[in-house]
């Protein structure tokens, strides 16, 4: 079973001005909880240690998640989202790790995503699909019995890259080039056979570029 989950909250999210002006976007309100803690609190219960990278307004965000039981903090300010993979502790584990990105909200199965991803033979990496919502923007998924041959904000397919996956840092470190933003990336586990899309899709999805996204999200709840 998963150990560790990584949640990336290092960014500007300059597109969700003026609010991340003040707050970095992990601690915009959803449902009367940050993005964050809302995260936080599925994948505690579940037993899992929760690291993040922090960035931008990392004086706000750091207190916030230790105060929530964060076990670890990887500052990667002036860094891509990527950079972490190759350049911190965690580039040592040699094992299945969740990754998400913070302003990304869904319901996993932790079980069936483990099984996937053992089904495949636990690639480098492994992509958790979801389907397309009206009103969120995504990354289109092209994959060939599980591989991903391409992902694409043009070509529409019925899946999106839901903002979750799985990779082992280690195998990942020591095989292909240290890249400092994700789309080098899967580009390169893409050329590899080397990223796989999961078989089932995440549940109640939301992801937030905008203000007007964390709107759709309350009116939803």
């Amino acid at each position: 079973m998963f150990k560790n989950v990584v949640i990336m909250a290092a960014g500007r999210s300059v597109r969700m001005w003026p609010l991340t002006e003040y707050v970095p976007k992990a601690m915009a309100l959803a449902d009367e909880k940050t993005l964050l803690e809302i995260s936080m609190e599925k994948y505690k219960k579940q037993g899992l240690n929760v690291h993040l990278t922090v960035g931008y307004k990392s004086d706000v965000l750091a207190p916030h998640a230790l105060a929530l039981g964060a076990s670890s903090l990887i500052n990667t300010n002036g860094q891509g989202n990527s950079w972490w993979l190759y350049n911190s502790l965690l580039a040592n584990l040699d094992e299945s790790v969740l990754v998400l990105t913070c302003d990304s909200l869904m319901d996993v199965d932790l079980g069936e995503l483990e099984k996937n991803y053992k089904n495949f033979g636990e690639p480098m990496g492994m992509i958790l699909p979801v389907h397309p919502k009206e009103g969120f923007d995504g990354d289109y998924i092209h994959a060939d019995k599980g591989i991903i041959t391409k992902l694409s904000r043009k070509e529409k397919t019925d899946l999106y890259c839901s903002g979750c996956q799985v990779l082992n840092p280690k195998k990942i470190a020591q095989n292909t080039k240290p890249a400092d933003d994700f789309l080098e990336v899967w580009n390169e586990l893409i050329g590899k056979k080397q990223l796989y899309c999961a078989g089932f899709t995440a549940q109640n999805w939301f992801t937030f570029d905008t203000v007007e996204q964390l709107k759709l999200y309350r009116t939803a709840k």
